[in-house]
C-alpha cells in the first residue's frame, strides 16, 4: 500500500516520522491518535533515499506485511482467548466452571498482549514502512 505524507521529524539517519492522511481502513481502528478527530496519523518510516525535513514523500508497505501485522494484533490474541477458555473447560469442574474458564481465557489474552509487547521491536523492524520517492 502506497501513501503520501510529509516528513515532520528526523529520528536518526535512517528513520523519520511522517504525517500521512488516514486511510479509509483506519477509521475503525483507533490505534493512532486515540480520541483525536485529526485526519492524519504519524508513522515511522525507513529513509533510505535521504529525504529531508518538510519533504513530501511516498511511503510504501507491502500488503502482505499489513495483513501479517493485522493477524498478529487481532488473530493471535483471539486465539489465545479461545485457547484459555477451552483449557479452562477441560481442567475446571463444578458450578463455577464457566466463570473460571472465562477468567483463564482473559488471562491467556493478557499473556498474548505481553508476548506481542516483548516482540514489538522485532515486529516494528519487520513491518516497517519505507520511503520510496520524494514527490
Amino acid at each position: 500500500m502506497d501513501q503520501q505524507g510529509k516528513i515532520i521529524e528526523l529520528i536518526d539517519e535512517t528513520r523519520v516520522k511522517i504525517a500521512v492522511k488516514k486511510h479509509a481502513s483506519c477509521e475503525n481502528c483507533g490505534k493512532c491518535h486515540i480520541g483525536n478527530n485529526n485526519d492524519t496519523v504519524t508513522i515511522i518510516a525507513r529513509n533510505n533515499i535521504h529525504a529531508q525535513l518538510g519533504d513530501l514523500v511516498e511511503v510504501s508497505m507491502e500488503t502482505r506485511n499489513i495483513l501479517n501485522a493485522a493477524a498478529i494484533m487481532y488473530i493471535f490474541p483471539l486465539s489465545f482467548l479461545i485457547l484459555g477458555i477451552f483449557i479452562g473447560n477441560l481442567i475446571f469442574q463444578g458450578s463455577k466452571k464457566d466463570v473460571l474458564s472465562i477468567i483463564l481465557g482473559f488471562m491467556f489474552l493478557a499473556i498474548s498482549y505481553l508476548i506481542i509487547r516483548t516482540k514489538e521491536k522485532t515486529f516494528s523492524k519487520k513491518y516497517e514502512s519505507i520511503i520510496t520517492k520524494i514527490i
